[in-house]
């Protein structure tokens, strides 16, 4: 049976978003301006000190919506992923992600 630590898996959640979360600035710090009408860092910032897994949610699908590569987040998502008893969503999403995001290097070095 599994067993869930909460505190555990909260605090790899918030970990997780904060690592996405600059990566979302570090691509693209534009997200973060009211004018941009789109989720960036700060917003996931922000959500995760009320709900971690709907912040982490977010700051990943920002990434696949935005092409953002998370490649240097993918270690503590994978250690979330196993936290969380193999949920594999936000896992499945970083990873298209992160190959939207090199697909789009090797389409850039092909030009």
């Amino acid at each position: 049976m599994y067993e869930c630590d909460v505190d555990r898996d909260d605090r790899l959640a918030v970990e997780l978003t904060l690592m996405l979360s600059d990566i979302i600035d570090a691509a693209r710090p534009d997200l973060n301006e009211p004018s941009s009408h789109d989720v960036g860092g700060d917003f996931c910032r922000d959500l995760v000190k009320y709900d971690a897994g709907a912040a982490l949610a977010t700051a990943a699908n920002c990434c696949e919506r935005h092409g953002i590569d998370p490649t240097a987040a993918m270690p503590k998502a994978i250690e979330c992923d196993r936290a969380l008893g193999y949920d594999h969503e936000v896992l499945e999403t970083l990873e298209r992600a992160q190959k939207k995001a090199h697909d789009k290097d090797a389409r850039g070095s092909a030009e």
